[in-house]
């Protein structure tokens, strides 16, 4: 569909990170949600939230107590719903995501975060159900562009173990 353009696929997430360290260099996995919307040109339909997930590795050098950058290799879905009278439309896409993130560290383990991030397409797909019928999915990646930059921002806070809870936008 032509008329759909991406609002920002940029993820709220609420992600899970393990620290290994060695020195001022930290590595590790990385889960967590992410939520996405759609924007609709010319859409009667009810836009919602689609909720997916992400996952991969990070590794982060500290300058010192309060300065880090973080770099992230993501596997991320980001999808979408709409709502119509007749049914709903779901759109799949499947990204490779890399964040390159300034970190700042407070003491008692909150962390503060921004930097850009690229993405890279990996799948897109629509999918549409009609109430009472039929449901057809239907490749689309050829609308998208491959490549999606946007700027990251966002809080984490580090729990016992090492373990990091944050959000982002």
């Amino acid at each position: 569909m032509p008329t759909i353009k991406k609002l920002s696929l940029s993820v709220l997430c609420l992600s899970i990170a393990f620290n290994l360290h060695a020195q001022s260099f930290n590595f590790g996995p990385k889960a967590g949600a992410n939520l996405a919307w759609l924007q609709h040109i010319n859409s009667h339909g009810l836009l919602e939230a689609s909720q997916a997930f992400h996952a991969g590795a990070y590794g982060k050098y500290r300058f010192n107590d309060h300065v880090g950058l973080q770099l992230e290799v993501l596997y991320s879905q980001q999808n979408s719903d709409i709502e119509h009278l007749g049914g709903s439309v779901t759109h799949l896409f499947d990204y490779i995501n890399i964040p390159l993130l300034y970190t700042y560290h407070f003491l008692g383990g909150l962390q503060l975060y921004v930097g850009p991030q690229i993405g890279f397409l990996l799948n897109a797909a629509q999918i549409q159900k009609i109430t009472h019928g039929t449901t057809t999915e239907v490749d689309v990646k050829e609308l998208y562009k491959n490549i999606d930059a946007s700027l990251v921002v966002g809080v984490a806070q580090t729990l016992l173990w090492g373990i990091s809870v944050g959000m982002r936008y």
